[in-house]
């Protein structure tokens, strides 16, 4: 027994002192493989994501493998991209392996559906998945998650504050929100707060908007296309602004109180509106309506087949600002006086196959320098002035029928060029200041005392080019006092058997000079007379 503890220790300390140093302890450690993530939910659709193995302890060669929807980019390699499939019907589970030797580790991945729709019912909950079955209670919410080329379905009921909404409400570029029966939809505010914050273009049908002091709101940089279908606008209006592009189909708005605008358009905004009307709720205590369109900064409104009623002004056009109406119609009815048509400053309005009738007021008025008028085909009816041009640059009828007017152009500066038209029933025809341009062709005028009142140039027809305009009234038919000047009026048909006329109302060629006063024509001294 010692003999043998005796050759143990020996052996230690030879052992020990082999090399003539300490001793040392050496670790061995485990091969191990590990990835990143170990999970991700994704969407179909989604852009690929990249998964990264790490392997310490081997040299074994990494390799995936994918069990389940989507594609690898690669089978080798520390890493790879995962691709989730274009589309799913159903969430759905893939799993990708990375192995080395026998090592192994795995991602989970959850693959979702692409949610193009969402739902709120005023029965949901904003807990709630937001699925046709199980929708969100609030669009407060639902807009909150929609994006970009989603729809969001609104339920038949009133979304309102007490019902949880939150005004504005922020809207994402391109999202579409449409009610699930038109008109059944309610958004209802308090008049001091605007409905929707726009950070680009909508798309809103059969939706109700009601109370709000707007419906919409955002800086100019932030608009883009908006398309409205089917829209109900209640006691609320519309302002576009930028480079907005607005296209409204059906779109109606009601109660309007006087001040309201239902379309306020700045900048370089563009709109297109066919169908729908634009109703005011009347005149207060000093005859003031609510407007229709107010066009401004350059921006353009384009009308088709819409009804105008009960407005102060149906059409307003201003700083370059430009308006025009096809079809449709602008009606107003009461004691009120109304302007349905506003020029101001370069502001110009345009009207084609569109019937104005008015129980009183003046159906057109032009103020300031390049204010623009044209009627093509256009029938107007009013007991006030059918156009009043206090200042303006151009007035242009063809076609069209101006009647039961005090007077039916009233012409302060600029021209009017009038062809193919009907000027008839009117207190008096033309009446125009020095200064102004007055060119007939193939137009009737019949006037009640006076048909034609000028006091500036006049053309009514010239021998190369007749007038072939038909004039008549009960006291006068022309009266011309721009001294010294010429009036062409070769080609037309006067009161027949008045003042050398034939019994056809027809002249032979010839040049009269004034003082001359008759009932065809009354001319002031100097004023040369071109039969």
């Amino acid at each position: 027994m010692k003999r043998a503890l005796f050759f143990s220790l020996t052996l230690l300390f030879a052992l020990g002192g082999c090399g003539g140093g300490d001793p040392t302890v050496q670790t061995v450690t485990a091969p191990s493989l590990a990835v990143a993530p170990h999970a991700l939910t994704l969407t179909a659709g989604a852009a690929p994501v990249a998964l990264f193995a790490a392997l310490s302890g081997s040299e074994a060669p990494l390799t995936w493998s994918l069990d389940g929807p989507g594609a690898l980019s690669a089978t080798q390699g520390s890493s790879v991209a995962y691709a989730p499939p274009a589309d799913a019907e159903a969430t759905a589970q893939a799993t990708v392996t990375v192995s080395a030797g026998d090592l192994s580790a795995t991602v989970t991945l959850t693959l979702n559906p692409v949610v193009t729709e969402w739902f709120v019912s005023t029965n949901g909950s904003d807990d709630a998945a937001g699925t046709q079955a199980k929708p969100f209670r609030t669009l407060t919410h639902a807009l909150s998650v929609a994006s970009s080329g989603q729809k969001v379905w609104l339920a038949d009921g009133t979304y309102d504050a007490e019902g949880g909404e939150v005004w504005p409400l922020p809207v994402a570029d391109g999202v579409l929100l449409e009610a699930a029966h038109a008109g059944g939809a309610v958004l209802a505010g308090p008049s001091d707060a605007t409905a929707l914050s726009l950070a680009g273009g909508v798309s809103i049908q059969g939706v109700v908007f009601k109370d709000f002091e707007r419906v919409f709101a955002g800086g100019p940089q932030a608009f883009g296309a908006v398309t409205l279908e089917d829209v109900s606008c209640d006691s609320t209006g519309l302002t576009f602004s930028g480079a907005m592009q607005a296209t409204l189909t059906g779109v109606t708005f009601k109660n309007l109180d006087p001040q309201d605008v239902a379309l306020a358009l700045t900048g370089a905004a563009r709109l297109q509106m066919t169908g729908g009307s634009i109703t005011g709720a009347g005149y207060d205590a000093d005859c003031e309506g609510a407007s229709g369109v107010y066009a401004r900064h350059a921006s353009v409104a384009q009308f088709e087949d819409v009804a105008f009623s009960q407005l102060s002004q149906a059409l307003s056009a201003t700083e370059y600002g430009r308006v025009s109406l096809t079809g449709g119609t602008l009606e107003s009815s009461g004691a009120c006086d109304t302007e349905q048509s506003y020029q101001m400053d370069s502001g110009g309005i345009s009207l084609n196959g569109t019937t104005v009738t008015l129980t009183t007021g003046t159906a057109f008025w032009l103020v300031g320098a390049g204010t623009t008028l044209v009627l093509k085909d256009t029938t107007v009816t009013t007991s006030g002035a059918c156009v009043l041009a206090a200042e303006a640059d151009s007035i242009q009828l063809t076609d069209s029928t101006l009647s039961q007017c005090s007077t039916a152009i009233d012409l302060s500066s600029g021209r009017a060029t009038v062809t193919g038209s009907e000027l008839i029933g009117n207190a008096t025809g033309i009446k125009s200041d020095e200064g102004t341009s007055v060119t007939l062709r193939g137009t009737t005028v019949h006037g009640g005392e006076k048909a034609l009142l000028l006091y500036g140039s006049v053309d009514l027809g010239t021998a190369a080019d007749l007038g072939g305009n038909s004039l008549s009234a009960s006291t006068r038919v022309l009266e011309v006092h721009d001294d010294y000047a010429t009036v062409n009026a070769v080609g037309n048909t006067w009161l027949p058997n008045e003042q050398g006329s034939d019994a056809q109302g027809h002249y032979a060629s010839q040049s009269v000079t004034g003082p001359i006063s008759g009932k065809n024509f009354t001319l002031s001294t100097g004023i040369h007379f071109e039969l």
